[in-house]
């Protein structure tokens, strides 16, 4: 890879500098008329080392090492569990009979559940006295 032509992609975003300084042979890095261009100042073109320059630094804390921006995952997660939460109190509430299945599908999960770990208590036990 010799050349690198970033032009009228339609891109937004920042570029991750570190993965592109990482490619040795390349000789130019052609920028203009794109949206992604603010994070360098140049207007044609630059080289592979007038790159690595603008690269930001291992101990910046605007750069954050991985693919995935923590705390937003975490809001995001956050958001959608609450979303689907009150989507599902909002169907209970509005049609009776599938919130009268759904506490009939509760009751038997936990008559079930409980069963088991009776039947399986009683047998630790008699194997225990054995």
């Amino acid at each position: 890879l010799k050349h690198l032509r970033l032009v009228d992609t339609g891109l937004t975003g920042q570029i991750q500098l570190h993965e592109i300084e990482a490619m040795e042979n390349l000789e130019e890095l052609y920028l203009n008329d794109n949206s992604i261009t603010d994070f360098v100042d140049y207007n044609e073109n630059c080289t592979a080392s007038e790159l690595s320059s603008a690269a930001p630094s291992g101990n910046s804390d605007d750069f954050e090492e991985g693919w995935m921006d923590m705390e937003t995952f975490y809001l995001s997660f956050a958001a959608s569990a609450t979303t689907m939460f009150l989507a599902v109190l909002a169907i209970l509430w509005i049609n009776p009979h599938w919130s009268n299945m759904w506490f009939y599908f509760a009751k038997t999960c936990v008559l079930v559940t409980y069963g088991f770990v009776e039947d399986n208590i009683r047998r630790l036990r008699r194997s225990g006295n054995a």
